[in-house]
């Protein structure tokens, strides 16, 4: 199964900067420390999340989970990185608004 609405997928500069790549957020420090691992940074947090929208439109449906913030979609697979490098992960896409639309992302893996 492919992720619902990914054509409306979002993944937002706020999500990234202020936690996937934020290495002081209480939540995010350990996401950050992966993804600066492999060469995205907040400075072009563009990167990452096209590498996130690329994941989700590449990769299947692993796992479908409820939870208090709508559904959760795990897509598991390999993101493509600054360094050139596949970095196999697996991200919960939580999509919790009426819309349907998919908004991105946390890591399940680190």
């Amino acid at each position: 199964m492919k992720l619902p609405n990914m054509e409306a997928a979002v993944v937002s500069e706020d999500k990234i900067t202020g936690y996937l790549l934020s290495p002081t957020h209480r939540d995010g420090h350990h996401k950050a420390a992966f993804f600066l691992g492999f060469g995205f940074t907040a400075d072009a947090w563009q990167a990452l999340a096209a590498a996130l929208l690329k994941h989700a439109a590449d990769h299947g449906v692993a796992k479908v989970e409820n939870t208090p913030f709508g559904t959760r979609y795990v897509v598991e697979g390999t993101i493509d990185t600054p360094y050139g490098t596949n970095a196999g992960h697996s991200f919960g896409v939580v999509s919790g608004d009426r819309s349907g639309r998919a908004t991105f992302c946390h890591s399940l893996s680190t």
